[in-house]
């Protein structure tokens, strides 16, 4: 399945988590930030070596990381009107 933008990202920003994804719809847009973090469509091994690169990072190396989702998920309230945190997502289903 292709999504023109998907949720989980919303939800993995609004938490401060970075999101490994396909470039492909509008996912680039929201992963602007991390464009190392954007994997051509369909190819699963640059998916896996990025998620091993991640699983392999030292705390210093995620914390950089994640300031980039923290980023994110400030501005998702505001561009996509959805709360932060988990407390207010079971409303939204």
């Amino acid at each position: 399945v292709v999504e023109a933008a998907g949720l989980v990202l919303a939800e993995a920003q609004s938490m401060g988590v970075p999101a490994i994804a396909y470039r492909v719809g509008g996912t680039p847009e929201m992963l602007a930030a991390t464009p190392e973090l954007l994997m051509p469509l369909e190819n699963v091994d640059a998916l896996a070596r990025k998620i091993g690169d991640i699983l392999a990072m030292n705390p210093t190396e995620y914390r950089s990381l994640r300031r980039y989702g923290v980023e994110a998920g400030a501005s998702i309230g505001k561009n996509r009107g959805l709360p932060r945190g988990p407390a207010p997502w079971p409303i939204h289903y």
